[in-house]
């Protein structure tokens, strides 16, 4: 397993289904940290491409869980390798479910996205800036970012 130090993220991949989301998603990590190496990914054998030139990278997914179970069992070898969030639209029980049954991948709702878009209009600081503020999930993860547990083979405590 590849040993990931508690230092802001410099290699983010963010992969989706929907375009506009994984674009939106890619251009707020640009935002909050400026020398990033950010690239996005929307087909299996680039993301898997990018993840074996990027071992140090952080994986964000954009997309909802339940209907990806296919890449999620693609990459159940990898994933505990990785730091990796979810941002969906909405999430449901079964999407709980998948996201423990991986490792209890973290998730972020898409509307959160908007409240951090909307403090970036107000000109506050990130909490990567000057002023050291919490602004949500997003951040946080990207400022510490912790791989996945694991494949935990069952779907108790959810």
């Amino acid at each position: 397993m590849t040993e990931h130090n508690r230092m802001p993220a410099r290699q983010i991949i963010v992969y989706g289904d929907c375009w506009p989301v994984t674009i939106a998603v890619a251009h707020l990590v640009r935002r909050f940290l400026p020398g990033c190496n950010c690239e996005t990914a929307y087909s299996l054998p680039v993301l898997l491409q990018q993840l074996r030139r990027k071992p140090e990278a952080i994986l964000i997914l954009c997309l909802r869980p339940r209907e990806h179970l296919f890449l999620f069992y693609s990459l159940r070898q990898i994933l505990p390798d990785y730091p990796v969030m979810i941002i969906s639209d909405e999430l449901f029980f079964s999407d709980r479910v998948v996201l423990k049954v991986y490792g209890g991948i973290p998730a972020l709702l898409e509307q959160e996205l908007a409240e951090i878009l909307i403090r970036w209009r107000r000109d506050e600081q990130w909490a990567g800036g000057a002023r050291l503020r919490r602004t949500g999930g997003l951040d946080a993860f990207l400022l510490s970012p912790d791989p996945v547990t694991g494949f935990s083979g069952s779907a108790t405590d959810i």
